[in-house]
């Protein structure tokens, strides 16, 4: 009997491990594709690629469990096919939720597809259950790449204005339009009837609320 209580303690320990190596890495291939593509590229084309500095604005990578200073054949990026590509800049996106069955219509904020991710990833659990402790997740694995890349990665463009700091939030109207009131009016009369927080308790952002609006306050910083 105790043989056959061990073997399948066995058999769910290798199940475990099996799972947690591979289904991160198995969602990703099948969500973010690498596949050859049937073109010719020329010589005259070749050599202005490499005079070019190219940037791009958006790369989910951060969200998967991979090392982004190693080649790949999935996902969207990592540094050696941004250093191939003559990419001077890249900009990484921090995912934290998505719902299910998303679509280009309508999407509920009620369902979240990231959470079975983060734990399949085993990523530490302060992630599980909030969307801000993801977002700093990804932060720090960021930071983690430039610092042991050598100089090849670097971070530009930082601010301190999150958790645990404040930032102020603005909405530039255009000058003598009158809009500035009435939208700072409007901004205080939800954050009065709760309707704000509840906003931000549904994202799981109930941390970065803000006390009040107010118009050109003193002491903005300059950035």
């Amino acid at each position: 009997m105790r043989k056959w209580i061990w073997g399948g303690l066995a058999l769910i320990i290798i199940a475990a491990v099996t799972f947690f190596s591979l289904a991160p890495g198995f969602v990703e291939k099948s969500m973010n594709k690498v596949e050859p593509v049937a073109f010719k590229v020329s010589p005259r084309a070749e050599v202005l690629q490499k005079t070019l500095d190219v940037a791009d604005m958006h790369s989910d990578s951060l969200l998967w469990k991979r090392d982004l200073l190693t080649r790949s054949d999935r996902g969207m990026v990592d540094l050696p096919r941004l250093q191939a590509g003559h990419f001077a800049l890249q900009v990484f996106s921090s995912v934290t939720k998505t719902p299910k069955n998303q679509n280009y219509d309508a999407n509920s904020g009620d369902t979240d597809n990231i959470t079975s991710l983060v734990i399949a990833d085993l990523q530490p659990t302060r992630t599980w259950g909030s969307l801000l402790e993801r977002s700093l997740y990804h932060a720090e694995k960021l930071k983690g790449f430039a610092d042991r890349s050598n100089g090849q990665l670097r971070l530009v463009g930082t601010v301190n204005a999150g958790w645990p700091l404040k930032s102020d939030v603005a909405i530039a109207t255009r000058k003598g339009s009158g809009l500035a009131a009435a939208l700072s009016s409007a901004a205080n009369n939800l954050i009065r009837n709760g309707i704000y927080g509840k906003a931000l308790a549904r994202w799981s952002l109930t941390e970065e609320a803000l006390p009040k609006s107010e118009i050109n306050p003193p002491g903005l910083p300059k950035f």
